[in-house]
Formats: C-alpha cells, structure tokens, sequence
C-alpha cells in the first residue's frame, strides 16, 4: 500500500506531493524509496522547486531538512533579485532555527545559493 501511495503521490504532480515523497526516503521498503525517487525525478524543475519551497516551511521533519539542503540547486532563480527571497529565508534559518542540524544545512545552504547567484551575473566571474 505504501508503495502504491509513494507511486500515486508521483502521479498527482503537484507540489504539496514533494515532502510527502521526501519523507518516503525513510521508509524501510527498498521499493517505497524506490518508487519515491522516480516520482520526484519525473517532475519538471519548476514544480519540484516551488515544492521544495513549501517543504521548508515543515516543522521538525525530515523533508523540511532536505528541502533546506537542496532548494539552492532547484531554484528557477537567475538573477541577485530573484535569489533575494530565498537567500532571505536561508538567512533567517540559519541565524534563528532552533534546530541546530537546520541552521548548518541552511548556512551551507546559503553559501551555494550565493556561488550560484555568481555565476548568473552578467560578468561570470565566480
């Protein structure tokens, strides 16, 4: 059945599905991970990026954490202005998550999020 829910979450393609499907990393059937991983992989980025953006927002999860460790990477933002508001949040984690693991994921974070803001300006110089 679980199976079956992590497949049908992929299904759904919407972004409240993400940190569902994050979550099912944890689930001790190999095939549950499994079919978790395809679903996320067959999102487009854009969706998968505005859900990792609500997956941040969860309270004490695990998806809450990989979000945070991942969202730089998906982020659709090209330019210092569209970064801002994700570096902001990055920033206000990582200065006052009360969750010590959270405030190191969301500092490395913000220091990927920050090279790769730099290799968007027009100049490139990294």
């Amino acid at each position: 059945m679980r199976r079956r829910a992590a497949e049908a979450l992929g299904e759904i393609r919407g972004e409240g599905a993400v940190a569902a499907l994050i979550e099912a990393f944890k689930d001790e059937d190999k095939y549950v991970r499994s079919y978790a991983a395809y679903s996320l992989d067959q999102l487009d980025v854009d969706l998968l990026a505005s859900g990792l953006k609500l997956a941040m927002l969860r309270r004490g999860s695990f998806a809450r954490r990989k979000a945070v460790e991942v969202i730089g990477y998906y982020s659709d933002a090209r330019c210092e202005e569209e970064l801002r508001p994700l570096e902001e949040e990055l920033i206000r984690l990582a200065e006052n998550e009360p969750d010590h693991e959270v405030r190191q994921i969301a500092d490395n974070a913000l220091s990927r999020l920050r090279f790769k803001g730099r290799l968007f300006q027009p100049d490139g110089n990294a």
